[in-house]
């Protein structure tokens, strides 16, 4: 294994861990002042549980991801470069989905 791979894999594994960790805090403390996203006025939120849940769950969602984009990597050395790239567009996807559904929690 190539000292790049090692690398790689342990930068995406304490991301995801990272990521999961305060994704876990959020939804179970209902954490909403540690919530910084672009567009979101917390004092604006209708829900702040709900808020708090979904936020949550992204993030959690965001490091399970990263940790299989880490394991991927030590895993599968061959096929690393497509695996990668199909787990960081999920990624991506998980981001936008966290940032569109925002709107929901806004109140008029």
């Amino acid at each position: 294994m190539q000292a790049n791979s090692i690398i790689l894999m342990v930068v995406f594994s304490l991301c995801g861990i990272l990521l999961g960790l305060i994704g876990h805090h959020i939804r179970k403390k209902q954490a909403i002042e540690s919530i910084m996203l672009p567009g979101l006025v917390l004092r604006n939120v209708k829900d702040k549980k709900a808020l708090a849940t979904f936020v949550g769950n992204n993030l959690s969602s965001m490091g399970f991801i990263s940790l299989l984009i880490g394991g991927s990597i030590l895993l599968l050395p061959t096929v690393k470069m497509i695996v990668l790239l199909m787990f960081l567009v999920a990624l991506i996807a998980i981001c936008i989905r966290l940032i569109v559904g925002l709107r929901k929690f806004k109140s008029s």
